[in-house]
């Protein structure tokens, strides 16, 4: 997954998604900094199934001190080469330990959603208790099964420079989506090169990732519709913020 789509990435526009999770995800930073007197140059950040690393990229620009840690080498083949200076781990997030600790993680773009078990869901968020600092936050978005619905669906989006097509589909006795895309990105003179991918993804309950969270040893959760057009019990993406 991602390995033949990594290089086109953001070219193909999939790491635009950090500039709204960033907007989202700063308000919570700078309260964490004035609670506990950190100041930014000091606050460390680890992104989780960072990608490309954009996400860390806006991070750093923005004055923090931040890391990536992704199951795809490929992917962080390109997060290397935008933050050459940042450090990033190639480990899965079911499974991944870290001697660093750090202020907060985040975990963006959906990617807790490709955890297709729950057991592995509770795993992963052990892990990222266990990286924390005490009084850490975990600050995430996940797709509902309300969003997850929305999959069922064929799109064409094209560019100048590409054309995207996407089919997807939705199994709701398993709350399971998955999303074939086939690209066609512009290469040299009239040539284009043809990529295809498959994503799978799964809808838990708000009420399963809250009690998942509280297994994992969270204290304070807060939940909230990430784009705010809808209640959070009937909205398609959730944002959460978990103390340690």
């Amino acid at each position: 997954m991602y390995s033949s789509l990594a290089k086109y990435y953001d070219k193909l526009g999939f790491n635009e998604f950090a500039k709204a999770f960033l907007l989202k995800a700063l308000p919570f930073f700078k309260k964490y900094m004035q609670n506990h007197r950190v100041p930014k140059p000091y606050l460390k950040i680890i992104d989780l199934a960072c990608g490309t690393g954009e996400l860390c990229r806006l991070l750093n620009k923005n004055g923090f001190k931040s890391c990536g840690l992704d199951i795809s080498r490929d992917m962080l083949i390109i997060a290397r080469q935008k933050n050459p200076k940042l450090k990033f781990y190639n480990k899965d997030l079911r499974t991944f330990s870290l001697k660093p600790k750090f202020h907060i993680a985040t975990c963006s773009f959906d990617s807790l959603n490709h955890i297709m078990k729950g057991d592995e869901l509770l795993a992963t968020f052990k892990n990222v208790y266990r990286c924390l600092y005490k009084n850490g936050l975990f600050v995430f978005d996940m797709n509902t099964i309300t969003g997850l619905r929305n999959w069922s669906i064929q799109f064409v989006n094209s560019r100048k420079d590409y054309l995207i097509i996407r089919n997807g589909g939705y199994d709701d006795g398993n709350h399971k989506a998955y999303m074939f895309i086939e690209a066609f990105v512009k290469s040299k003179g009239k040539c284009y090169n043809r990529l295809y991918d498959v994503f799978y993804q799964k809808g838990y309950p708000n009420s399963t990732v809250r009690r998942l969270l509280k297994k994992a040893g969270f204290l304070k959760i807060t939940m909230s519709s990430f784009h705010q057009e809808k209640p959070v019990a009937q909205c398609g993406r959730i944002f959460v913020v978990a103390h340690k």
